[in-house]
């Protein structure tokens, strides 16, 4: 049964995802089940020996926090809708990740300060609010995030802004390798609290 729209607001979700009865691949995430390859090729060229504390907010279908493990020394967090929690575990593994942080108590990630904050395709597809809410308040070291809002071009904006204040020379660029920058500019945020 589909969820209604006090649900949506408590968990903050959007329109897009307020009908959501159960998590996974099959609800309408941007990469097929398998995942889109190119997040890790990009993850691969600017954080190869990346290792501390990451949060990922929105981690989809785990794809790229599968190749994260596997390829880096880290304490990996997510940040989800819980009803996303189990399936994560069970495409991720149910010891791999350190903390899932549930999007209706979001805030407890303003308690620490991140090495890593990553956002493909996550923070665009929540209320504004809550996107705004977690940029002005996240402390984190590094990011990297793939994300755009066809629609609304302030939520590229203010994350250019937040990049721009938070790293010194955050790298910007748009990569139409990404699966969908075929039909549009998908920006990717490369952030380092030191100069790149």
């Amino acid at each position: 049964m589909p969820q209604d729209s006090s649900f949506a607001q408590e968990h903050n979700l959007t329109k897009t995802w307020e009908r959501t009865t159960t998590a996974g691949p099959h609800i309408g995430y941007h990469v097929s089940a398998i995942g889109d390859p190119r997040p890790n090729e990009i993850w691969d060229e600017y954080y190869n020996n990346f290792s501390g504390k990451i949060l990922e907010i929105g981690a989809g279908n785990g794809f790229l926090a599968k190749h994260i493990l596997n390829n880096n020394k880290v304490e990996y967090n997510i940040l989800d809708i819980e009803l996303h929690h189990d399936f994560l575990k069970r495409e991720i593994g149910p010891e791999a990740v350190n903390y899932y942080y549930s999007s209706k108590n979001y805030k407890q990630i303003f308690e620490q300060e991140w090495d890593m904050v990553i956002d493909t395709f996550a923070l665009s597809e929540t209320p504004k609010n809550y996107w705004t809410d977690i940029l002005k308040n996240i402390k984190t070291k590094n990011c990297f995030i793939i994300d755009y809002s066809g629609h609304d071009i302030e939520f590229e904006t203010t994350l250019r802004e937040w990049a721009s204040k938070m790293f010194k020379n955050p790298i910007i660029f748009y990569d139409k390798k990404v699966d969908g920058g075929n039909k549009a500019d998908i920006p990717v945020v490369i952030g380092k609290k030191e100069a790149l």
